[in-house]
């Protein structure tokens, strides 16, 4: 499937208006547009056999202590 449908689909029963800033938010570097498709990462990776995997990759934002 094209990228830009999988990101339309998963995204489309969102707010408008909320969903503009998202994608604004997404264009603001790398970062940001790899934290807000991850979806299509992870679909991925289920497809290909380590979806095990998956499961102990998906811990969740790692930050940075306050102060670093």
């Amino acid at each position: 499937m094209n990228i830009v449908k999988r990101i339309l689909k998963a995204n489309r029963r969102r707010d408008p208006e909320r969903l503009a800033m998202r994608y604004v938010f997404r264009r603001s570097g790398p970062f940001p547009f790899l934290r807000g498709t991850c979806h299509l990462f992870y679909g991925r990776l289920a497809s290909s056999g380590w979806a095990a995997c998956a499961a102990a990759c998906d811990a969740g934002q790692f930050q940075r202590p306050a102060g670093e």
